[in-house]
């Protein structure tokens, strides 16, 4: 990633927008970023931070305060950065949450913004979001937050105290660099998981020592003899007591299987007598239900009287039930004739009814012409008030601006007649000055104009407070303009009278008209009421409330013509629906008597008598073939069965019931020896499983203990070079990062010092592999990095944070940084020692790499041509590049 364009706004010490073009240093590489303590020199990273990855570079910086206190109300606070990275070029815009002026409403009020980033990307393309524009990023630069600020920024004092740290302290730094956490992690999962499995081992343990102590109690008879002598010192031979038990479920096996036959012959004995027992049985039952039917037959024949008695009222009620329908249909037609009589009197009632309302309204037709002219009165009368009252107050309007340019015009007139007195007045006073304006333009040894003469004894004087030409020609124009100002106030107030004048006029006409509508009003109004409405409110109705009552009479009379030609057609319909009615009276009549005489019935009252409620009827008819079922059941019975059972005598069966029940105890009995012998080996089959089943679990538990115990060993130290997990880690990128500092530290020094990690370390447990001692070549005497003079442990801090950086970039893929920041430490630096870091620095700008310094050493300005000055002031800070 390389920075091309970065622009703050309302950032910290800057209070306006301020750009910064990096393109300036193409070709450079190396340039320094200076200014006072406190200008905003790291504020220029801490944006380029921000804008990427939305978080700031400095541990104590929080996005919330970033808003600069210098910054108007109505400058916004934002960062936009043009980057190229891979050849592709990237725009980023982003805000953080602050407070602004409302765009809209009242004045003053605020309201805040809300944090927000925009990502443009090469394609065109547009991402919008922080989370969506991070993870963009993220995936562009293939680096987070954290390893972004670790490779791109060496921080002022960081490194420092990498150089200067205990072990302990360099583990801790290099964990959270390195992400070697998860090692320590691992290795704590192993012990974990070790002691988890040695749980699972002891767990498994524990439930054969119980399987085994509850066998060896006797829980079957023959086990605690099996079992003696299955021991191997203290514990169980496990393997042995397996084998005891699968020999035990064999021979169980083999007693079930011996059980099982005997049950079955005797099985096969029991269901022999069973069909011989049930056959002599059911020709037992077969000869008492022969007897039975015969008696039955007898009963019904005693029965057959009374249930034709019954027959007989059954039939005589469904034949009355039958003819109920014509007498129903007499009945309705009969009723449908008294309707229609009724219906045709209160018909001829509403007739008469309709008839007086329509006489009372016909006056309404007689008068309708004159009755519209007068509507239409009523309606020029209101238009007419109407006009009237807007006359009036379009005169009162007028009068009040005639009043108002006649004051005008005074004023006007005032104004003109005091400037042309003055100016006649100073006209006056210039003429009878003349001479002495004349002699204004004597001069010694020079004619007179007037008279030639060279000399002037006595030239005149000018009068005292006597105007210039220029002052005078103003009084004359001020002079000219109050006369133009009195003529157009003489103008508008001729005007204005004019149209009072017309209003006047016009409003005498709308009294005359409305008079004359009032009296044409008044006489129709009394001639309608007395002719056609008996209101007496219609004359003090407005013109809408009369329209409406003209047109609700007008239209009731209407509807009430529509309504008597419509209730002619029904009574005609009515005279159809009676005659009707009479016809189907007397034919329903008639129909109903010839139906009693075909059935039978002398008369009406006879037929109600002979019938019954429907539920009787159903009664009688469920007796009647009830017997005639029973009937025809016996005589089939005794047709079947009185040839084959006639004169046979029941079978003897308690014998062989006495010997089917002996049978069925003693099957019972091996039944119940079987079902012991099966419960027997299904409970050691199932001993046999369970223990088989545990102690494979415990075989699998023990060996991935076995090596989950050793990985554990190796990982917590128990190794040649008595390191744990994450300090062998650790070591392999601390030597690392000391081979790519000492590249730099070698030529920062002249060859001098070399950095390299201590490796005689006691316990390795104790985390002391990563102290670090340097070699001095000038004694060949390796030294601790404490003892370095300040200088030199500047350098060998910034070798260090270099080194680190290249060994991160490694890490993720190769991938290379073409921005470095370095932010101060410097001035700890003499001269030759200055030179050497700048020419180590010098050496790193490679492939357009871009490096800045971030410090306010005057040496580095001597020996940095490219630099970005930050100059601050009590107003806020700004930027200038100089190349």
């Amino acid at each position: 990633m390389r920075p091309e364009k970065l622009i703050i706004s309302g950032w910290g010490p800057y209070k306006d927008r301020v750009e910064i073009d990096f393109n300036a240093f193409d070709g450079r590489g190396l340039f320094l970023i200076t200014g006072a303590t406190g200008a905003g020199k790291t504020t220029i990273f801490d944006a380029i931070t921000y804008a990427l990855y939305g978080n700031l570079s400095g541990e104590v910086r929080e996005k919330g305060s970033v808003r600069s206190d210098f910054a108007g109300v109505d400058t916004p606070t934002f960062v936009e950065l043009f980057m190229r990275h891979a050849g592709k070029e990237y725009h980023i815009v982003r805000n953080p949450e602050y407070v602004r002026l409302k765009k809209k409403g009242k004045q003053g009020k605020t309201t805040k913004e809300k944090e927000n980033a925009v990502l443009y990307l090469p394609d065109g393309k547009i991402v919008e979001g922080n989370r969506e524009v991070n993870a963009r990023i993220q995936e562009i630069l293939v680096l987070n937050y954290a390893q972004f600020k670790k490779i791109t920024m060496i921080a002022q004092g960081e490194f420092a105290k990498l150089l200067l740290a205990s072990p302990k302290e360099k583990t801790d730094i290099f964990r959270d660099i390195f992400g070697t956490g998860i090692y320590g992690q691992f290795a704590q999962s192993l012990r974990a998981k070790a002691a988890v499995l040695f749980d699972k081992v002891k767990e498994q343990r524990h439930k054969l020592e119980e399987d085994v102590r509850l066998l060896a109690d006797g829980r079957e008879k023959q086990m605690p003899e099996r079992l003696a002598g299955l021991t191997e010192g203290d514990n169980w031979n496990y393997a042995a007591v397996l084998e005891e038990l699968e020999s035990l479920c064999l021979q169980a096996e083999e007693t079930e299987q011996e059980q099982q036959e005997d049950c079955n012959r005797l099985s096969d004995k029991n269901n022999e007598l069973i069909e011989e027992v049930t056959k002599k049985k059911r020709e037992n039952e077969e000869i008492d239900r022969w007897q039975k039917n015969e008696q039955t037959l007898t009963e019904l024949e005693a029965q057959k009287c009374l249930v034709e008695e019954k027959r007989k009222v059954f039939l005589r009620a469904c034949a009355a039930e039958t003819l109920m329908p014509l007498k129903l249909t007499f009945q309705k037609a009969k009723k449908t004739w008294e309707e229609a009589q009724e219906k045709q009197k209160r018909q001829e009632a509403d007739w008469r009814m309709l008839e007086e309302e329509i006489e009372e309204l016909k006056p309404l037709l007689i008068k309708q012409d004159e009755l519209q002219q007068y509507l239409e009165h009523c309606r020029q009368l209101e238009e007419s008030s109407l006009h009237l009252e807007e006359g009036k107050k379009e005169c009162e309007k007028a009068g009040r601006e005639w009043d108002k340019a006649k004051s005008a015009y005074l004023k006007a007139e005032k104004e003109r007649d005091e400037k042309q007195d003055a100016f006649r007045e100073a006209d006056r006073v210039y003429r009878h000055a003349a001479a002495g304006i004349a002699a204004r333009m004597l001069k010694p040894g020079l004619p007179c104009p007037v008279c030639g003469s060279l000399d002037h004894p006595n030239p005149a004087k000018e009068e005292p407070g006597l105007l210039s030409e220029e002052a005078l020609a103003g009084l004359q124009k001020e002079a000219k303009e109050a006369e133009r100002a009195l003529q157009k106030e003489h103008e508008k107030a001729i005007s204005c009278k004019n149209k009072a004048v017309d209003l006047e006029r016009r409003l005498e006409d709308l009294l005359k008209e409305k008079e004359r509508l009032e009296k044409a009003v008044g006489e129709y109004g009394r001639q309608f009421t007395e002719a056609v409405f008996s209101d007496s409110g219609f004359l003090q109705a407005d013109y809408l409330q009369k329209k409406e009552f003209v047109w609700e009479k007008t239209n009731r009379l209407t509807k009430l013509n529509a309504m008597l030609q419509s209730m002619a057609d029904r009574m005609e319909e009515i005279k159809g629906e009676i005659e009707k009615g009479k016809e189907e009276s007397e034919s329903s009549k008639e129909a109903w008597k010839k139906a009693l005489s075909r059935e039978g019935f002398e008369n009406e009252e006879e037929c109600e008598k002979a019938r019954i409620s429907q539920r009787d009827r159903q009664a009688l008819e469920k007796e009647i073939a009830d017997y005639e079922e029973r009937q025809t059941r016996a005589l089939v019975v005794k047709e079947h069965l009185e040839g084959a059972l006639h004169n046979r005598q029941k079978h003897e069966v308690e014998l062989l019931e006495e010997e089917l029940n002996n049978c069925r105890q003693k099957l019972e009995d091996a039944q119940g020896a079987l079902k012991a012998s099966h419960a027997f080996y299904t409970e050691v089959k199932k001993t046999r499983a369970g223990f088989e089943k545990t102690y494979k679990k415990m075989k699998e538990a023990e060996a991935e203990y076995g090596y989950v115990e050793d990985l554990n060993k190796l990982a917590s130290g128990s190794n040649k070079k008595r390191l744990v997990f994450e300090q062998y880690v650790l070591a392999g990128y601390f030597e690392e990062i000391l081979r790519a500092a000492n590249l730099r530290f070698l030529k920062m020094t002249a060859g001098r010092f070399e950095m390299s990690r201590v490796e005689e370390a006691g316990d390795g447990r104790v985390k002391d592999s990563l102290e670090i001692q340097v070699m001095d070549y000038y004694t060949g005497k390796p030294r601790l990095v404490k003892t370095l003079s300040g200088g030199e442990s500047f350098k060998a801090s910034l070798s260090l944070a270099l080194g680190m950086s290249d060994v991160i970039q490694a890490m993720n893929g190769g991938i290379k940084v073409d921005t470095l920041f370095i932010d101060e430490g410097f001035g700890a630096l003499d001269a030759q020692s200055l030179d050497q870091s700048c020419e180590a620095l010098a050496g790193l700008v490679e492939n357009n790499r871009l490096i800045g310094i971030i410090s306010h050493v005057p040496e580095l300005q001597e020996r940095i041509d490219c630099q970005l000055i930050v100059e601050k002031t009590n107003s806020g800070s700004s930027v200038k590049v100089h190349v």
